[in-house]
């Protein structure tokens, strides 16, 4: 599972938003600047901490209604079946494939879920040792039946129940071990009992102190829990339902409330069809989203702030960081499912804009 962000056509890449403080970016992005950035993903170290998930895609077709009920029956094809890591992992991947080195924390339950989990990760060629695998808890679990490039039903099999202290304090621990190799962190939360208030009040304290820039990938419910991070990426419809505001509130407005309401400087608000505006410190840039075909939103969103932690990782400015997630956001949508993007890929779209 992921948090989906949609892209279509617009007319420039980076544009000037209304009146508030305007960037200096321009409507030009440098290029050459951009893929210096690509070419130093090696050297960046992400951790990211997070509710771990296996996402399965079942391929079939319809032929017709189902005699029992008014559903439409998927005749799934013979080996179409396929296994991707999802939530927290699927933007653990993202870096893994950017070809960043990055490090996965969270908690899987010791089923076979949690097993076919561990595989992909070391078919993945990515390291285990931060994930903890818990007696008698259910691995988050999302079933997608697929017919003619469209989600027909999903089945969620899953718990919200808090991880135990055990787990906790293993997940600190891995954390602290990690600490010096690390650049920059993501906070990936799906809501499934991982990131307790008391877990995010000591992660977020471990890296306060050391300055690391830690980056949110929000819930509803924790929102209150995650002041001092550098960025909060929300999308638009969750900013909405933070501050009770209807649709047709300014993205101005929008941001400079979030950024009163959440004590974070910088916000990286994803709004669908729109792209992505980000507030950075006192400018607010508009990104405009890429001319695509889209083919499926799963997993657009854990792209997008996997990219951003990359590129700060290696050196990049917020700016830059976020106008590359916008390019990452715009490949993986043309993908079915949860799905990995390659510098090769990057650069090609780059080069195309």
């Amino acid at each position: 599972m992921s948090r989906p962000i949609r892209n279509n056509m617009k007319k420039s890449l980076v544009s000037r938003y209304d009146n508030s403080s305007i960037s200096n970016w321009g409507t030009k992005i440098n290029n050459i600047k951009l893929f210096e950035i690509i070419k130093s993903f090696k050297k960046g170290n992400v951790l990211v901490i997070g509710d771990l998930m296996l996402d399965e895609f079942l391929f079939g077709k319809i032929e017709r209604i189902s005699p029992e009920a008014p559903v439409p029956v998927v005749k799934i094809k013979n080996g179409e079946r396929k296994l991707s890591l999802g939530g927290a992992a699927n933007t653990a991947y993202n870096i893994h494939t950017l070809g960043g080195k990055v490090f996965l924390a969270g908690v899987i339950g010791n089923d076979l879920q949690g097993k076919e989990f561990l595989k992909l990760m070391k078919n993945s060629d990515m390291e285990t040792s931060g994930i903890i695998m818990e007696n008698g808890r259910l691995t988050t679990h999302k079933l997608r039946a697929i017919a003619y490039s469209h989600q027909v039903i999903r089945l969620d099999r899953e718990t919200n129940e808090e991880i135990l202290p055990e787990s906790r304090k293993k997940i600190i621990n891995y954390i602290k071990k990690r600490l010096p190799r690390v650049n920059c962190v993501i906070i990936s939360d799906y809501n499934k009992g991982f990131l307790t208030k008391k877990l995010l009040n000591e992660i977020l304290n471990i890296f306060r102190k050391s300055k690391i820039p830690v980056l949110i990938d929000p819930t509803l419910k924790n929102m209150d829990y995650y002041r001092g991070a550098y960025l909060m990426k929300p999308n638009l419809k969750e900013a909405l339902q933070i501050l009770a505001k209807t649709e047709d509130t300014s993205k101005n407005e929008i941001l400079r409330k979030l950024k009163n309401r959440l004590k974070c400087e910088n916000i990286l608000l994803t709004c669908g069809e729109e792209g992505m505006t980000l507030l950075e410190k006192t400018q607010i840039t508009n990104i405009s989203s890429l001319g695509k075909e889209i083919h499926d939103v799963t997993g657009a969103g854990d792209t997008v702030i996997a990219m951003v932690a990359l590129a700060l990782a290696t050196g990049a400015s917020l700016k830059e960081a976020a106008i590359l997630s916008n390019f990452a956001a715009g490949i993986v949508v043309g993908k079915l499912g949860t799905a990995g993007v390659t510098q090769t890929e990057l650069i090609e779209i780059i080069s195309r804009h």
